[in-house]
């Protein structure tokens, strides 16, 4: 049997469908819009973030190449006699690292220079680590 025409059952499924089909493209046009928009800032905001990222590596790899090296000596480091970054005992003419925060701060040359990569304060009092060039 055939029908002719349209029944209430049919108008509502076609206005279902075209109201979510619209909303979903209304939806997706005012997203791609955003993006476009937006698009400039978001480019140089991950720009000054590399920028910044850049500069603060640099400033590490100055603070590790001009850190004070020197032989540990037992009698000048009375108050030191292990690293706290590994634990690690001093030996005597080992390669150590004092601090100019306070040069009773020393550690292994080695430890220090891993942990100035990742960050550039004294491990133990937090101050920021400079060295004049």
């Amino acid at each position: 049997m055939c029908r002719v025409g349209w029944n209430s059952l049919d108008i509502l499924n076609f206005i279902l469908i075209v109201s979510y089909t619209s909303a979903a493209a209304l939806s997706f046009t005012i997203l791609l819009l955003l993006c476009i928009c937006c698009s400039p800032c978001l480019i140089k905001w991950l720009r000054e973030m590399r920028n910044e990222q850049r500069a603060q590596a640099q400033e590490q790899d100055d603070i590790i190449s001009n850190v004070v090296k020197m032989f540990y000596d037992p009698a000048k480091y009375k108050l030191a006699d292990n690293c706290v970054i590994c634990m690690g005992d001093f030996e005597l003419n080992q390669e150590v690292t004092p601090l100019p925060c306070d040069m009773r701060h020393v550690f292994h040359t080695e430890c220090i220079t891993q942990w100035m990569k990742t960050q550039t304060k004294c491990p133990l009092c937090k101050a920021e680590i400079t060295v004049e060039k």
